[in-house]
Formats: structure tokens, C-alpha cells, sequence
């Protein structure tokens, strides 16, 4: 989503477009939003959160005050432009795993060869099974 290149040196980001997607959904959901409940919301520690949020701040996505991290309207257009919609649902006996989530990208399946892709970084990020 964003290039991450000009990081200063350390350890390396521990977070995913995934992550930028679901911090643009929350701090539209949650008005205002501080970097605590975000990082808890996010699943991922208060320094990767710090690293993701000056990453949104260095390409205007948001701004800060007192009263927490809001998204600019820069922001807006952001969010407003990744057209993915995620639904968690309650499928029974077909699970393998304690919850359930289908994700919907419109007009992206021609991008998909194999699933296979999918499937991995969903696994790599903590998924038990995927399916696409």
C-alpha cells in the first residue's frame, strides 16, 4: 500500500498492508482513536502501531492532537479507495478454527493464480486455514 524504503535502521516492521487497511477502517470506527486501544485493536505491539502511524502521517493520512489520531481527509480518500470488505461469519462444523472472516476484494480475481499466494500469507499472519 504505502513503500516502506527510508526506515531507519532495526528491526523490521512488524505489520502488513492488512494492518494499514484495519488502521484506516478503526480510526474511522473509532473518532478519536489512541495509539493504545489502535495498537490492541491492530493485534500488534505499540511500536509497530508508533512505526505504522508515522507512515500514515508521512503521506498526510492522518493528524494528531490532545485528544487522539484522527484520519485527514487525505485519509478519507485513502480508506475510500481500498474497496475490500470483511465479514465475520459463524459457519459451524465446516470450521477448523475458533472464528470465521470471508474478505471480499472486488475485481481482483484475475490477479489469482493458484490461491496458493492467498492462502500462505494468510497462514504466515496467524490464520489456521484459508481458503480462496
Amino acid at each position: 500500500m504505502y513503500p516502506t524504503t527510508g526506515r531507519r535502521p532495526g528491526s523490521a516492521a512488524k505489520f502488513s498492508d492488512y494492518h494499514i487497511w484495519k488502521a484506516l477502517m478503526c480510526l474511522d470506527q473509532f473518532i478519536p482513536v489512541g495509539r493504545k486501544r489502535l495498537s490492541e485493536q491492530l493485534s500488534i505491539g505499540e511500536g509497530s502501531t508508533r512505526t505504522l502511524l508515522a507512515l500514515l502521517e508521512k503521506y498526510g493520512c492522518t493528524f494528531t492532537n490532545k485528544t487522539g489520531i484522527y484520519l485527514s481527509e487525505e485519509g478519507e480518500k485513502v480508506r475510500n479507495s481500498v474497496v475490500m470488505e470483511m465479514a465475520h461469519l459463524n459457519i459451524g462444523s465446516m470450521t477448523i478454527s475458533d472464528y470465521d472472516c470471508a474478505v471480499k476484494v472486488p475485481h481482483a480475481s484475475k490477479r489469482i493464480k493458484y490461491g496458493s499466494e492467498e492462502s500462505d500469507v494468510a497462514l504466515r499472519n496467524g490464520a489456521r486455514g484459508a481458503t480462496t
